[in-house]
C-alpha cells in the first residue's frame, strides 16, 4: 500500500481534521456563512481521510514523503 505520511504526521492530520470538522459544526450552528462552514468541512475531511489512510495525494504531487521519518537507515 502506498504510504507517504509518517505516524506523527498522520496523528497530527487526524487531530486537525477532527478540529476542522468540529469547527464546521460550530460554524453551522452559529449560522455563519456557508462558505466558512463548507471550507472547514472540506479541509477537515481531507485531513482526516489522509491521516487515516496514510497517503496524501498533494504530498505525492510535490514529492514530499515523510513515511520513513525517524527510522534508522541501514547504513547507520
Amino acid at each position: 500500500m502506498l504510504c507517504n505520511l509518517s505516524a506523527l504526521d498522520r496523528g497530527i492530520r487526524v487531530m486537525m481534521g477532527l478540529g476542522c470538522v468540529g469547527g464546521g459544526l460550530l460554524a453551522t450552528q452559529a449560522e455563519l456563512s456557508g462558505l466558512v462552514s463548507g471550507s472547514a468541512y472540506v479541509m477537515g475531511f481531507y485531513a482526516l481521510a489522509s491521516g487515516l489512510i496514510g497517503f496524501c495525494p498533494m504530498c505525492k504531487v510535490f514529492g514530499i514523503d515523510t513515511c520513513g521519518f525517524g527510522k534508522k537507515k541501514p547504513n547507520d
